[in-house]
């Protein structure tokens, strides 16, 4: 029993790191290319954090180095908080409150 669960372990994390691998292999030369990921939070933040996240996740795999500008088109002060904490401590993400709209002047 201990050794199926240790092969199954084993394979589990061969199929982690191939996929790692591969993902560095074929981003290979977006690193460093200035990619800019634009987001839109409205409301209480909930999805816009959890892509703030997902984002997170692939930045510490190694397979995105890219600057994330959220815009806060209709924040919440809840929202606006939420997203500032999952901001903290990483400088690639810059939150940018809306811009008036010049057309309207």
């Amino acid at each position: 029993m201990l050794t199926a669960l240790l092969a199954l372990g084993t394979a589990f994390g061969l199929c982690c790191l191939v996929w790692v691998i591969y993902g560095w292999l074929v981003l290979g030369g977006a690193r460093g290319s200035g990619v800019s990921v634009r987001l839109s939070a409205a409301g209480n933040g909930v999805k816009a954090e959890a892509t703030l996240r997902a984002l997170g996740w692939l930045a510490a795999t190694g397979l995105l180095n890219a600057r994330v500008e959220v815009t806060d088109d209709g924040l919440t002060e809840e929202g606006r908080a939420r997203l500032l904490r999952a901001a903290r401590g990483k400088p690639h993400i810059l939150i940018r409150r809306p811009q008036p709209d010049s057309e309207h002047r």
